[in-house]
């Protein structure tokens, strides 16, 4: 028998998995071998090998084998995948053997096609709407026995929204504060998160050259997490440095993200977002935010002006019409007097 778990579902999944470890450890425990492969690890083809040859050795003092797998075929290309079905239909379809089988993402079509033919088991946790999500972040809040707002819960939502898995973190951190109320500003105290609302909006808007969004966009940020200018310049060359590193995992074809320290909620966001991007006007912009944090730190630019004066400067290279487009309104008049118009 073969059990198949995965879904975007990530914290509903892989606490299925653990339960369905929990049953048959306790069931079979006396009379079969356990064996856990986790292929997140930089030894893939290793951990790999270790599998196939567990496979292969026959267990003298037990029924059979129950092997737990983690994100194995995630790994594996087209042809490894078939391979690797064979495997599994040779080893576990006709014996006692039992597999479980865990994936963060969600499998491939050939994948899903070949459990249902062959009558194996298959649960898949669909992608929460954000209604559930907010609602889920209730129910581990009561599980850890505290209270959350509803702002908190709001700015948990646009943080990590659809990771559950995340979110089961934040909310387990949350609950080593000892506090038995969770507002918006102990939550910002205690847990990192990962980027602010519509960083990636403003990302995507930017990167499209759509300077109407882009503004939109920089404004709700400027709204939503009241941080210093410098801050924001800092949020934004972050990710542009991770799209450089993704477009080069691209190019070498790396498969792991973890190398690079990129968590899979920003790969997430980030990869699609790359694929029609060039990677010399990557590197292009994030030379620009560089130079623009040095000037706002020896004194020589207005933080407030910094951010809307760096995106001018982007889509006047890219030749990109700025009609219509009001800079942040908020410093438009007040600073007309202090900073001259310039070209770029």
């Amino acid at each position: 028998m073969i059990y198949l778990i995965s879904g975007q579902d990530n914290f509903s999944a892989w606490f299925y998995f653990k339960k369905m470890t929990q049953y048959y450890q306790e069931k079979y425990s006396d009379k079969m071998s356990f064996y856990y492969f986790s292929f997140e690890e930089d030894d893939f083809n290793e951990k790999l090998l270790e599998f196939k040859n567990t496979l292969k050795n026959n267990d003298l003092f037990s029924l059979g084998k129950i092997i737990l797998t983690k994100n194995l075929f995630s790994f594996l290309n087209e042809k490894e995948i078939k391979d690797m079905l064979n495997i599994f239909e040779n080893n576990f379809l006709n014996s006692k053997n039992i597999a479980i089988i865990y994936e963060r993402e969600e499998p491939k079509k050939e994948i899903i096609d070949w459990f249902i033919r062959k009558n194996q088991k298959i649960k898949i946790f669909q992608k929460p709407n954000r209604n559930q999500f907010k609602e889920l972040a209730k129910k581990l809040a009561f599980k850890f026995q505290f209270q959350i707002s509803p702002l908190a819960i709001d700015l948990l939502t646009d943080s990590f929204y659809p990771d559950t898995w995340l979110l089961y973190q934040s909310i387990r951190k949350l609950s080593l504060v000892n506090k038995k109320f969770i507002d918006n500003k102990i939550l910002k105290e205690n847990v990192y998160l990962l980027d602010q609302p519509y960083i990636f909006d403003f990302l995507d808007a930017l990167l499209s050259d759509n300077p109407k969004k882009t503004f939109y966009y920089l404004e709700r940020i400027k709204k939503e997490s009241n941080y210093h200018p410098l801050v924001i310049l800092k949020m934004i060359e972050k990710q542009i440095r991770n799209l450089i590193i993704i477009k080069k995992m691209k190019e070498l074809k790396i498969r792991k993200i973890k190398n690079f320290s990129l968590s899979p909620f920003v790969f997430k966001k980030l990869n699609y977002l790359s694929s029609f991007l060039n990677l010399l006007k990557l590197k292009e912009i994030y030379s620009l935010l560089s130079l623009y944090d040095k000037k706002i730190k020896d004194g020589s630019l207005d933080p407030d002006l910094s951010i809307d004066l760096l995106l001018l400067n982007i889509f006047s290279k890219n030749h990109v019409s700025l009609s219509n487009i009001r800079p942040s309104s908020r410093y438009q008049i007040k600073n007309r007097s202090r900073y001259p118009r310039r070209s770029f």
